[in-house]
């Protein structure tokens, strides 16, 4: 009987009517959130992608040829591992530097974005060196400069670009 009481009194009804519109506008919100986080997750993407694979492109894979040993292959493409790399890394982005940024400060997302990609390249690069020993330093420490480096332009361009759209 308790149970019934309970739904009864939380069901709509004159009296609990600003409760309704308060419904209401939260789940619109989260919608206009929703699409805002969509358009920082497209926004970042492109930024991401067209800066790393240029930099791939023009001086990352020149630095690993030179510096892994010769059994390993350079340049072998793996589609599948990097669009789940580039979805779970953006996605960290936007959560850890870009979307908590609500001032559009653009010292914050450089900040933010360098420290998410000191974490994320060191945790690879350093993982690789320690476990596998087939990153020597100078791949290490390139690799992480590299990670903060684009973590921050990709933050800072995001932020920039979504202040001016917003």
């Amino acid at each position: 009987m308790k149970a019934i009481k309970e739904i009864h009194i939380n069901a709509p009804n004159e009296d609990n009517k600003y409760s309704l519109l308060n419904i209401t506008f939260k789940i619109f919100m989260i919608q206009i959130y929703s699409l805002y986080m969509i358009k920082a997750f497209l926004i970042a993407t492109l930024y991401f992608l067209v800066i790393d694979l240029t930099a791939i492109n023009l001086f990352i894979v020149k630095i690993y040829k030179s510096n892994l040993p010769s059994f390993i292959e350079v340049g072998s493409f793996k589609p599948i591992s990097a669009i789940l790399f580039y979805l779970i890394f953006l996605g960290g982005l936007l959560y850890f530097a870009i979307l908590p940024n609500k001032s559009y400060s653009i010292n914050d997302a450089l900040l933010n974005g360098a420290v998410y990609g000191l974490c994320t390249y060191a945790t690879y690069a350093l993982t690789v060196h320690a476990v596998m020993n087939i990153f020597n330093w100078n791949i290490v420490i390139s690799d992480v400069l590299w990670g903060v480096v684009l973590s921050a332009s990709v933050s800072a361009l995001t932020v920039f670009t979504l202040s001016k759209i917003n």
